[in-house]
C-alpha cells in the first residue's frame, strides 16, 4: 500500500510542476510562416512605412507639400557696347561753329558728356550735363563748357587737342571718343598762338598747331627759364618778361614740346598737323 501511495504523490507533483511552468512561459511569438498568427503586441503602430506616399500627398491633394517659390533673378547688366563715332580721329572742330557729336545707339539711360585734354587727361568741362535715354547725337557750338555737371557757370574752350567722354547714370562703362582738334576758323599759316609761363606753368599747357603757324611764349615770372625741346634737345632761354616765338614751318606732323629740367611742372605739348 505504501509504494502505490508514494508513486501517486510523485505523479501529482510532476503534474503540478508542469502546470506552473506552462503558466509562467512568455506569449507564443508570431510564426513568420503563418500570417494569421495572433500576438498580443499592437503591431499597427510599428509598421514599416510603405514606399508610396499617402494619398494626401498625391497630385491634386489639398494637403500637398508646397513647392518652394521661384527665386527672383538679378537683372541683366546694360550693354557696354556704346561707342562715340564722331568726331573722327584728328578731325577739326572750329570754335563758334555747330559741330555734331554722335554715338552708336540710344543708351537707354541718361548720361552726361564732358571734354578732356588729350595730353594731360584732365577734364576741361561739361559739354552737356544731360543726354536723354533716347539720344544718339548732340550738337555743340564749340564755344564753352560748364565747369561742373551741376553748375551753370561756363568757361571758354581754347584751341587744343581733346577728346569727349560720355558718363552714364547706370551700369555702362564710360565711352571715349577719338582725339580731335579745336581751332579758330581763321587759323592759318599767319596765325600766332600766344602762350605765357606764369607760376612755373604754361597756359595753356597743350595746343594744336597747323604747320606754318607760330607759337609765341612770354615769361611772366621773375625767374629765368631754360626750355629744352623734347625732340631735338635744342634750348630756348626766357628771362623775366621776355617773349620768344617758335616757327613750325619746317616741322612735320607729330607731337612736340618743351620742358624745364629745373622745374618739373613747366612743360608744354605741341601737336603739329597739316
Amino acid at each position: 500500500m505504501k509504494k502505490p501511495l508514494i508513486y501517486g504523490l510523485a505523479g501529482l507533483a510532476v503534474i503540478i510542476l508542469i502546470v506552473v511552468i506552462v503558466s509562467l512561459s512568455p506569449n507564443e511569438p508570431i510564426d513568420p510562416q503563418n500570417p494569421n498568427t495572433s500576438s498580443t503586441e499592437d503591431v499597427s503602430t510599428n509598421q514599416t512605412p510603405t514606399a508610396n506616399p499617402p494619398a494626401a500627398n498625391l497630385p491634386g491633394s489639398t494637403n500637398q507639400t508646397p513647392k518652394p517659390a521661384p527665386q527672383p533673378t538679378s537683372p541683366a547688366p546694360a550693354s557696354q557696347s556704346i561707342a562715340i563715332t564722331s568726331p573722327e580721329l584728328d578731325s577739326r572742330f572750329d570754335i563758334g561753329k555747330i559741330n555734331l557729336i554722335k554715338w552708336s545707339r540710344e543708351p537707354g539711360i541718361t548720361a552726361g558728356l564732358y571734354l578732356a585734354d588729350t595730353t594731360t587727361g584732365t577734364t576741361i568741362g561739361w559739354v552737356t550735363p544731360t543726354i536723354t535715354s533716347h539720344q544718339t547725337s548732340y550738337s555743340w557750338d564749340t564755344k564753352d563748357v560748364a565747369v561742373s555737371r551741376a553748375s551753370g557757370i561756363k568757361k571758354s574752350v581754347r584751341p587744343g587737342r581733346y577728346y569727349f567722354m560720355m558718363k552714364f547714370d547706370g551700369p555702362i562703362t564710360e565711352a571715349r571718343s577719338n582725339t580731335f582738334y579745336v581751332l579758330y576758323p581763321e587759323q592759318d599759316t599767319s596765325f600766332t598762338h600766344n602762350l605765357v609761363i606764369q607760376n612755373f606753368r604754361f597756359s595753356p599747357s597743350s595746343i594744336a598747331v597747323r604747320i606754318g603757324e607760330k607759337v609765341s611764349i612770354q615769361n611772366k615770372d621773375q625767374n629765368t627759364y631754360v626750355l629744352i625741346a623734347k625732340n631735338t634737345g635744342e634750348t630756348i632761354t626766357l628771362a623775366p618778361g621776355e617773349t620768344k616765338t617758335i616757327l613750325t614751318g619746317s616741322l612735320s606732323e607729330g607731337s612736340y614740346g618743351y620742358y624745364s629740367e629745373q622745374y618739373s611742372v613747366t612743360s608744354l605739348n605741341i601737336d603739329i598737323y597739316k
